[in-house]
């Protein structure tokens, strides 16, 4: 890049093309041509200019000029790594030196703001009148990721300023890298100061990990190792609980261990049989004698799982009943061990684990949780596990399944063919969650839910006290958010459910007038609708209510965030749900408003449920869990699904209007999953118990879906090394010889909602295997290993997040982020001053650009066309200075011409007004005229002529006086005539 004074070139090079001046002069020269010397010289000089405005453009350049003042950007760490009192200070030492007018701020500088815990936060954007603010630490706290608050601030930057970031905090991150994201900093040339928070505990104690056998076999003893740090001498006692239960350490009353810590690593172990097949969760807590001898006590315990290992482990969940009684016997004789929950008791992926196959035995979606049904889906998908889903009056799409996350892992389709002629139903919510905490959120969540409940043949429709136009859609300000309409793909009902703007509703009247004339106009066996609210709207008439019930059309309310519990606004919507045949549920738990919404959806859902007849299977032999069975018994009824499109089998099926599932299977992820559309009880299956084959057919489709179990010489060790948790598996053959070359597929479950993660484990040894992966919060991470000889599963047990690790700043690190980009370390002053934060030494004055590109080659074409027009266009001077007179002449005449006519009718109307005035003034007008023909008269005939009193073309002077002008010829009239003006007025 070069420049020339201010003007700088991107692309000097292009400068080169200077040299066609040359050949342009010389061309010019030597074709002249027509052209005149004048014409010759300005055209060279054009194209001349043209030449150098495009080289000039075609080099890019810019006018640059120096910015003005210095952007400071603070970043100011609000982790709870730091204490207290310690953020507080910095705060308020960072409003004093920042604040506008100060001897170190001047009127040019700008500040800006980022907050940073486990994310990074815009606080105050550059500008001459930001202040240091932070706002309600709404961030996850329990985290530090300085580098992204580096890079926030790095984009923050203006380029007419010199820049600098100053980052305040204790220098313990958590996640990422600082240093890297530095590494754009200084390759901009942008410094970072460091404004060091330092603190050291000097009473804590850190329970640094619980090691205890990944995996274990029934009746066997693992011996869990306890570790903990202390940085002095410190008392107290050492508790275990193993699945939630205390176990003895001591032999005291409260079963803990009292402890005395030494200054340094304290290890304790303990010996805990295992005696059942399940995973094993183990929490161990120290509680100190003295609390001021522990400054963090979040960091005060740690968790561990072993997974137990026993006869093939079965999962069976039910409502309680006696339906499966039948079943469980059965895989019990057949030497597997069979465990029965409610939905309540399943538990979360982890417990599911400890599995090998689960039964989902008829119960319905709105049981479980969303976590649950997510649990579910990932047990058989990501973890390997098996499924088998029996049928019932609330099994599959009629029990609220259609749209789940387990429906993806089932071998049919839940929502009915469209084909078949089953009543549908209509299902109008109206939403008044507005005054419910997150009521935005829990609004949409619901209304999801429904909407994911229903087949896509149901009608639904969404009404709000909304903000928007709804003409002849709304009544007083209740308005259709979703018109009632066919649900469809389902897209455009999640859609509206994303746009809700839920305004405060005053009176469910207007709602429910306008959500019962939407449902009376569809077609629809049956007809619901769903109230959500706080309850204090004023309730609806009594007429209203008796409308609904003569329509056919129930309505349940769902009472949440209620003012103080009024029992006024219970009554109000219990009423409603009385008067209409609905439900009322008084709900204090929103993470179970979903499940509410998706069991009142199942109301106006079709009829998936097919009985009252007797159903004789068809059966096709097919390889796989029914293998060798060409009959089976009869069924009395079924829940109607479909053929799902893939890998599946259904080698049982009805035959009806088209070939209903009756049993299918298929391999779903790394799991497998069976399906079985009716039941095993008495309802619609009494002829399968009472069949002499029930038992191998069970337990052979039982056995077809459970995880195989990894061998007893494969191993698996998990620890963790910073934020990387290393999973190690050691891999050997019957013989004790090392398998190489192992094909496997590994994953990783983060804790919480996250999506799994795909784990690479590289061979690292004979038979030994390594991968790894990050831990950024706490949590199980479960890791499964699926190779060809069966599945292992571990866990990774994070009990708190990193940042409550720490027991003292990390001066080193913030002093290399310093010495790194040029920055410098700053440190409180005795009284809590700090050091110019708008300092200028060192820093590069930015120059502020404009390009010039575009205008010079807009102007280059413009003197383009000037030059084409001189050489092309010959203007002919004297014809045009003809033209130009008498342009000028005519316009002149027609004045003259226009002021006489003008004068003549002015006269006109004068006399005419004038004709009954009185006689004086008739008389001398009469008397001047007559003096002006005597005058005229004794004129000679060239006086005459000259006044133009003469008749045209009597002589040559004639036409020429012609061609005078007629306002001088007025003139020369007047001056003749002016000595008698007074004449006849004086007779």
């Amino acid at each position: 890049m070069s420049h020339l004074g201010p003007i700088y070139f991107d692309q000097p090079g292009w400068l080169l093309l200077l040299l066609l001046v040359v050949p342009v002069l010389l061309m010019a020269l030597t074709s002249r041509g027509v052209l005149s010397r004048s014409k010759l010289w300005l055209s060279t000089a054009l194209r001349i200019l043209v030449v150098i405005l495009i080289t000039v453009a075609l080099a890019q350049p810019s006018w640059r000029q120096p910015g003005q003042g210095v952007t400071a950007t603070l970043i100011i760490d609000r982790s709870q790594s730091i204490p207290m009192a310690l953020k507080k200070q910095v705060l308020e030492s960072l409003e004093n030196a920042t604040q506008a007018g100060t001897e170190d701020r001047l009127p040019e500088d700008r500040l800006a703001v980022v907050t940073v815990a486990r994310e990074a936060i815009i606080a105050a954007l550059p500008h001459r009148n930001s202040m240091v603010t932070v706002g309600r630490d709404v961030s996850d706290l329990t985290a530090t990721n300085l580098a992204e608050a580096v890079r926030v601030a790095h984009a923050l930057m203006p380029d007419d300023t010199a820049n600098r970031i100053v980052i305040a905090s204790d220098g313990n991150e958590t996640i990422d890298s600082v240093a890297a994201a530095a590494r754009q900093a200084s390759a901009s040339q942008v410094p970072i100061d460091v404004l060091i928070l330092p603190y050291e505990y000097g009473n804590e104690v850190v329970f640094e990990s619980l090691v205890a056998e990944p995996i274990a076999r029934q009746g066997q003893n693992v011996t869990l190792r306890m570790v903990l740090h202390s940085t002095s001498d410190a008392n107290g006692m050492l508790s275990l609980k193993v699945n939630g239960q205390p176990v003895a350490l001591s032999e005291s009353a409260d079963k803990q261990l009292p402890v005395s810590l030494k200054a340094g690593t304290n290890v304790y172990r303990a010996t805990i049989p295992m005696m059942r097949a399940m995973p094993h969760r183990f929490e161990a807590r120290f509680t100190p004698s003295d609390p001021s001898f522990d400054a963090v006590i979040q960091n005060n315990s740690q968790l561990a799982v072993t997974f137990v290992k026993g006869r093939g482990q079965i999962l069976i969940i039910d409502d309680g009943q006696v339906e499966t009684e039948h079943l469980s016997a059965v895989l019990r004789e057949a030497g597997l061990e069979v465990t029965s929950r409610t939905p309540g008791g399943m538990g979360d992926l982890l417990d599911l684990i400890g599995f090998d196959a689960v039964v989902l035995a008829g119960m319905p979606r709105w049981a479980f949780s969303e976590e649950q049904d997510r649990a579910l889906y990932r047990y058989v998908h990501d973890i390997g596990g098996g499924l088998i889903a029996l049928g019932g009056p609330q099994a599959f799409g009629a029990g609220g399944w259609i749209g789940s996350h387990l429906s993806r892992a089932l071998p049919v389709r839940l929502d009915p063919p469209a084909e078949r002629q089953i009543m549908r139903g209509a299902l109008a919510l109206i939403m008044h969650s507005c005054e419910m905490p997150q009521g935005n959120y829990w609004g949409q969540r619901v209304a999801e839910a429904a909407i994911s409940a229903l087949s896509r043949l149901d009608m639904v429709g969404i009404i709000e006290q909304g903000f928007r136009a709804g003409g002849a859609n709304s009544i007083q300000g209740a308005v259709w958010a979703l018109p009632m309409q066919e649900v469809g793909d389902k897209q455009a009902a999640i859609a509206a459910t994303r746009k809700l703007q839920l305004g405060d509703m005053q009176n469910f009247a207007p709602a429910m007038q306008l959500a019962l004339r939407g449902l009376i106009s569809v077609n629809a066996g049956q007809k619901h609708a769903i109230i959500i609210s706080d309850g204090d709207p004023q309730p609806p008439p009594a007429s209203l209510l008796a409308k609904y019930r003569q329509a056919n059309v129930s309505v349940s309310t769902v009472l949440v965030g209620a003012h103080g519990n009024r029992q006024r606004d219970r009554n109000t919507m219990q009423s409603v749900a009385n008067g209409t045949g609905g439900s009322f549920y008084p709900v204090t738990n929103l993470q179970a408003l979903p499940s509410i919404f998706i069991k009142e959806a199942q109301l106006v859902s079709r009829s998936l449920i097919q009985e009252g007849r007797i159903f004789q299977p068809q059966a096709i032999n097919l390889p796989g869990p029914t293998e060798g069975f060409s009959s089976v018994p009869s069924v009395g009824g079924y829940v109607l699904t479909a053929e799902r499109v893939g890998l599946t089998q259904t080698p049982l099926f009805i035959k009806a209007e088209a070939d209903d599932p009756l049993l299918a299977f298929w391999n779903f992820g790394l799991g497998r999953s069976l399906v079985f559309t009716s039941d095993l009880s008495g309802r619609w299956g009494s002829a399968w118990a009472s069949w002499p084959e029930f038992n191998i057919f069970w337990e052979q489709c039982a056995r077809w879906v459970m995880r195989p179990t990894a061998e007893s010489n494969t191993l698996i060790r998990t620890r963790i090394e910073g934020e990387e948790a290393i999973v190690d598996l050691q891999a050997l053959d019957d013989q004790g010889r090392a398998i190489n070359h192992l094909q496997q597929q590994a994953m990783v479950i983060p804790p919480g909602s996250g999506e799994p993660i795909a784990l690479t484990m590289d061979q690292v040894g004979p038979g030994r295997y390594q991968g790894q992966f990050k831990v950024s919060q706490a949590g199980h991470y479960l890791v499964n290993i699926v190779h060809a000889n069966g599945t292992i599963p571990a866990a990774v047990c994070v009990p708190y997040s990193k940042e409550y690790r720490a027991i003292r700043h990390n001066e080193k690190l913030l002093r290399e982020l310093a010495e790194q980009t040029g920055g410098r370390v700053m440190n409180f002053n005795k009284d809590g001053t700090l050091p110019a934060i708008f300092e200028r030494a060192a820093l590069e004055i930015p120059f502020t650009p404009t390009q010039m590109w575009d205008l010079l080659a807009i102007l280059a074409a413009a003197l383009f066309l000037v030059d084409v027009a001189i050489r092309r266009l010959a203007i002919d001077w004297e014809h045009f200075r003809a033209w130009w007179s008498s342009a000028i002449g005519q316009r002149t005449e027609g004045s003259a011409e226009s002021v006489l006519a003008w004068k003549r009718a002015r006269s006109q109307a004068s006399g005419q007004s004038n004709r009954k005035g009185d006689k004086a003034t008739s008389r001398t007008r009469f008397v001047k005229s007559e003096s002006i023909s005597k005058d005229v008269q004794r004129a000679d005939p060239s006086e005459r002529s000259k006044a133009g009193l003469e008749k045209p073309g009597s002589t040559v002077q004639d036409a020429k006086d012609d061609q005078s002008s007629h306002t001088a010829r007025l003139l020369r009239i007047k001056r003749n005539m002016a000595p008698d003006d007074e004449g006849p007025e004086s007779s």
